[in-house]
């Protein structure tokens, strides 16, 4: 999932920067088919929402269990907790700034 989810931010993000023209041109054929970094980008989607997908169906109800069902006694707090916070906010930090540098870049898609 990891890797799925890299491949598909980094060919995003290199699609803004080539530009339209440049990220259409063909890297390679195979057997007839014509493969470029919009291409790419799609298989990357691809795999990356069936990896999700089987994460999201693997991990739900043990997560809904351990956030939603109610808990007693002394261990009723998850560990954690500001750790959790501290990631969540530090994710949506870079993800404005990454907005923020890409929409300045995107000028040649139409």
């Amino acid at each position: 999932m990891v890797v799925s989810t890299l491949g598909l931010l980094g060919t995003g993000v290199l699609l803004v920067l080539l530009g339209q023209g440049s990220a259409q041109q063909s890297l390679l054929t195979v057997l007839g088919f014509r493969a470029d970094w919009v291409t790419l980008h799609q298989g990357f989607f691809a795999v990356w929402v069936g990896a999700v997908g089987l994460h999201l169906l693997g991990r739900i109800v043990p997560a809904l269990r351990a956030t939603v069902a109610p808990r007693q006694g002394p261990s009723a707090a998850l560990p954690g907790r500001w750790i959790r916070v501290l990631w969540f906010l530090a994710m949506l930090a870079s993800a404005a700034a990454l907005a923020v540098v890409l929409v300045q870049a995107d000028t040649s898609w139409a």
